[in-house]
């Protein structure tokens, strides 16, 4: 999760909150937070996300993180 944590604020700071890569790691983070049972914040995240991706009209499937390449761009 602090993994998770960690790529959505470079994301966010590098991309920005509206790129579609912030908006898979809001999909990643919102499964996690789904599955500790922390509902609320995952549908927060997952409803962010998915309208980042509607935004720019992609599907989330074809993006992938790669949390080294993040950390590059800082």
């Amino acid at each position: 999760e602090r993994s998770l944590e960690a790529a959505l604020g470079i994301a966010e700071r590098r991309l920005g909150p509206t790129h579609p890569l912030t908006g898979q790691v809001l999909f990643e983070y919102a499964d996690v937070l789904r599955d500790t049972k922390r509902n609320a914040a995952a549908k927060a995240y997952r409803r962010r996300a998915e309208a980042i991706f509607a935004a720019w009209g992609d599907d989330p499937r074809r993006y992938s993180v790669d949390l080294s390449e993040l950390r590059r761009r800082r």
